[in-house]
């Protein structure tokens, strides 16, 4: 390799550097914001599902009980919209492609990208496709995805709604694993008050919409938790390697270099002494 191609090959290196150096330190921005999200919105699911528990039999409400139980079983599937994460999306598409078989869902609530075009490609039907949610999840975003499912679970469209997402452990970011959740219909508490806490029937159902989209809203935190931890750790690695390259492509341009030098030394030495004679 010539000494303008190593030299070539050592700015692209530094270039990658400064780059996956960059999306590094995003990705952990990113990260602390996600983590706060993830454990605000776990504690606001672990009290409105106690309040769940005080409402007493819960039977009656649309959102507990199935209106048809022919329809078919959906899933939200939830993905990032872009790559540099390491394996997360693989992981995510190959537990939700083993769920699918073993719990029979024909439909899915794409969420990502990532999960779109993977289940478009397998001629799955995809419902409804829920795009740019994981750059920075907001409530919002869960409202619009609570939305979609409880119409079609309301209307007899569908007999039940799951989600497959990253869980992430309360207070790490490293231990996390994909789990498979039922939204709806909403589980009735097995222990229930004699007195509910709540007798409006308009409360009660706001209530279990909230407890929906709260839910939706902490799968979507921990999996942009678990993306941005992926990717940060993706891109310091990336970073680590393109160090390396930078190093041995130094040390070879420095050798050839060195090489030339000498080799001109070597020249003139031998002209000098060819004038002499």
């Amino acid at each position: 390799m010539k000494g303008q191609e190593i030299k070539r090959r050592i700015t692209g290196a530094e270039e990658t550097v400064k780059i996956t150096g960059a999306m590094q330190l995003v990705a952990a921005s990113k990260m602390a914001r996600a983590q706060s999200k993830t454990e605000s919105s776990r504690s606001f699911v672990h009290e409105i599902k106690t309040i769940i528990t005080m409402l007493g039999p819960l039977d009656k409400f649309a959102l507990c009980k199935v209106k048809n139980p022919k329809a078919k079983k959906v899933c939200i599937v939830i993905t990032s919209d872009k790559g540099l994460c390491g394996d997360y999306n693989h992981k995510v598409l190959e537990y939700a492609d083993e769920e699918i078989k073993k719990n029979g869902y024909v439909e899915i609530y794409a969420i990502g990208h990532y999960c779109r075009e993977h289940f478009h490609k397998k001629k799955m039907a995809v419902s409804n496709a829920f795009v740019y949610l994981m750059h920075e999840p907001f409530v919002d975003d869960a409202m619009k995805v609570t939305e979609s499912i409880t119409k079609d679970f309301l209307n007899g469209k569908t007999s039940q709604v799951d989600i497959i997402y990253t869980y992430v452990e309360e207070g790490y970011t490293s231990k996390k694993h994909l789990v498979t959740k039922t939204l709806l219909p909403i589980e009735t508490p097995s222990q229930q008050l004699e007195k509910p806490l709540v007798e409006s029937k308009e409360e009660i159902d706001k209530i279990l919409y909230n407890y929906i989209w709260s839910r939706i809203y902490f799968a979507l935190s921990s999996s942009s938790l678990a993306l941005n931890n992926d990717r940060m750790v993706a891109m310091q690695t990336a970073t680590n390697n393109g160090k390396e390259l930078k190093q041995r492509l130094n040390t070879q341009y420095n050798k050839i270099r060195q090489e030339s030098i000498t080799n001109d030394l070597i020249d003139a030495t031998i002209a000098k002494q060819g004038r002499n004679i």
